[in-house]
């Protein structure tokens, strides 16, 4: 396996995913969003279809988790109806793929930390449309890892880590919701073990 095809490329997880794998030698492919147009159909099977990639690993998504409940529509087209064409391409070209997901499968009531073989009960229209995503993967392919993280920071994009370095700088006390529980992840230490498990056949949800 050499040339993959990493999907949000650019996003805060993606952009490490491909440092990672250029760091592990191998080739990759990073379409940008007028080339992989994750609300087209067309768009999605003509890159895949014609790229010769041996695996995916597919970060793009829709993660405004707010606003998803304003726009119920784009977050289950970007989340749930484009990872249904990109797991059918992998299902036609018999390669591997890792699909990002989310703790918000689950609902946040279990006293104590969540597992894999925990039930999924989504309450809000984000993690309704990772968990929509989740089964098209396996329903659809055998060769699939889901990757379920939880509070993703790095040095792209937004995340609360820096919103609260940046508060930090501009205010003297802060104030924040306490009632939530996480685990921090940076999005380097995550791409690292997500590339450790695409060198494995050892499938399933993470």
């Amino acid at each position: 396996m050499n040339n993959i095809l990493v999907t949000g490329s650019t996003g805060q997880l993606g952009s490490d995913v491909v440092k990672e794998l250029l760091k592990r030698g191998y080739s990759t492919l990073s379409p940008n969003r007028s080339e992989f147009n994750l609300c087209s159909e067309d768009s999605i099977r003509n890159y895949i279809l014609n790229s010769n990639c041996e695996a995916i690993v597919h970060c793009a998504a829709y993660t405004q988790v707010d606003k998803a409940e304003d726009e119920k529509d784009l977050c289950i087209k970007i989340n749930a109806t484009a990872t249904k064409h990109i797991v059918k391409c992998a299902k036609i070209l018999d390669i591997p793929m890792i699909y990002i997901s989310t703790d918000y499968v689950f609902d946040g009531t279990k006293d104590g930390e969540y597992t894999e073989n925990d039930e999924t009960n989504p309450i809000n229209i984000y993690g309704e449309s990772k968990l929509a995503g989740e089964k098209y993967v396996q329903e659809i392919l055998d060769k699939y890892y889901i990757v379920r993280t939880s509070w993703l920071y790095g040095y792209v994009g937004h995340n609360f880590v820096y919103t609260m370095m940046k508060l930090g700088k501009d205010r003297d006390t802060l104030s924040v919701v306490n009632d939530q529980l996480g685990n921090p992840t940076h999005a380097n230490d995550l791409a690292y073990h997500i590339l450790k498990l695409i060198e494995t056949e050892e499938y399933g949800v993470y």
